[in-house]
């Protein structure tokens, strides 16, 4: 009698079927959209984000065609967010770009945006000034969160003034949610990318660019949208 431990396995039956008619970026990606995640890279992929140098954020999407063909789209150029209130004592660029080169000191802060806003915190029928503050990578959003928290000097070059403990908004939302309420998404829908919005990575490299863009995943198709 022979004995076979551990036979390797067959996975053929399992296997998708190959794709008949190859994708063009001329027509729409169109797939139902079934999981998400999120990966920091090294350095921004050019043209794919406002950002230049240092670590970025990419979201993945995982979905299937109605086909059957499965789908990696990579999204560039989405970047973590906060808001507060502003203070008062905020009243001018200067003063906005001093505050944002302290809080520099606590993490990576991208760009800081007044915005009119309304809190549902309070029945209020009025809107606010509040300052969306963009930060480099999700990490970074509790570590400002717990500078404004405690409260910063901030000094420019007539002066400085304080800011007081402040409450933050939406400021521990998960970035893949946050990335799903932005582009409307629900659990389970489906995606388009219209056609010409997005490239297709082939594994080899970009003539334009001269830089590389490897096929990450064992997806049939492999996009990048920004």
């Amino acid at each position: 009698m022979e004995i076979q431990f551990n036979p390797k396995p067959d996975f053929s039956q399992y296997q998708r079927s190959k794709v008949g008619i190859v994708q063009d970026e001329s027509r729409p990606l169109i797939f139902n959209w079934i999981d998400t995640d999120y990966t920091v890279i090294e350095k921004p992929f050019p043209g794919m984000s406002e950002q230049r140098v240092g670590k970025v954020p990419i979201i993945h999407l995982y979905g299937i065609t109605d086909e059957g063909h499965t789908v990696l789209c990579n999204c560039h150029g989405f970047t973590p967010y906060l808001y507060i209130q502003c203070p008062s004592s905020i009243n001018s660029d200067d003063k906005i770009n001093a505050f944002k080169n302290e809080l520099n000191n606590h993490a990576s802060v991208l760009n800081i945006i007044r915005q009119k806003k309304r809190s549902i915190y309070y029945y209020s029928n009025v809107d606010q000034d509040y300052l969306k503050i963009q930060v480099q990578l999700p990490s970074d959003v509790p570590k400002i969160r717990s500078a404004l928290e405690k409260g910063l000097q901030i000094h420019y070059p007539t002066g400085s003034f304080d800011i007081r403990p402040m409450q933050t908004y939406e400021s521990n939302i998960d970035f893949v949610l946050r990335h799903l309420f932005d582009v409307n998404g629900t659990g389970c829908s489906w995606a388009e990318l219209p056609s010409g919005s997005y490239t297709l990575r082939t594994g080899e490299r970009d003539r334009a660019t001269s830089e590389e863009w490897p096929v990450t995943g064992t997806c049939h198709y492999e996009a990048d949208i920004s």
